[in-house]
């Protein structure tokens, strides 16, 4: 993808309306999976996640946010992970799917 077609496809997310928060287990099949379907290699997601950010006149903090990015499959691991995200598990992990963005 082009940087262009990766901004209009973020646009377009967000343009939907975000949907009911779901949490994320591990099925039977050995993949994760919320209300709105099972996860494999590709998927997207939108997840909710805290990270540590330095703002001004202060130390680190905890900052709670949403994100966007694509799981993947691990061989070495035998487990899934979100790309960019690899200290975010998917087991218990909060998420949200928006309407007219296909995972």
């Amino acid at each position: 993808m082009t940087i262009i077609a990766d901004i209009d496809d973020a646009l377009n997310r967000l343009r939907g309306p975000a949907g009911k928060i779901m949490t994320v287990h591990k099925n039977a099949r050995g993949r994760y999976e919320d209300d709105g379907g099972e996860y494999t290699a590709g998927s997207g997601i939108e997840f909710f996640y805290e990270t540590e950010d330095y703002l001004p006149d202060t130390e680190f903090c905890s900052v709670l946010e949403w994100a966007f990015s694509r799981v993947e499959y691990d061989h070495g691991l035998g487990d899934y992970y979100i790309i960019g995200y690899g200290n975010v598990a998917l087991e218990e992990l909060k998420t949200r799917r928006r309407t007219g963005w296909a995972l």
